[in-house]
């Protein structure tokens, strides 16, 4: 006996509609070390005494993960943060 296909209609993986909030992953401890440019050790420090730092969740009996969105929001919002590549003018010919 075979199946029929399914009539619904299911977007490509990778195209979010405007009404559609981008789905928020969960990374690894050295993701987020590389997006923030500290070690692991800070990071748990960071945890400990910053209360604004966002939380790690829990996966499985070993693993956390952190929500890329809070991590890059928390990134986001220190004052001192400077963009890796900032954007450069090009400079005028004359």
């Amino acid at each position: 006996m075979s199946r029929r296909p399914s009539t619904a209609i299911i977007p490509p993986p990778n195209t979010t509609s405007p009404a559609t909030p981008p789905l928020d992953r969960l990374i690894k401890l050295v993701a987020v070390c590389a997006m923030l440019g500290i070690s692991k050790t800070t990071v748990y420090e960071k945890l400990r005494r910053d209360p604004e730092f966002p939380k790690s969740k829990r996966v499985g009996v070993r693993a956390v993960r952190w929500s890329e969105q809070a991590v890059r929001a928390w990134r986001d919002a220190l004052p001192e943060y400077q963009p890796a590549n900032p954007v450069k003018p090009l400079p005028r010919r004359s």
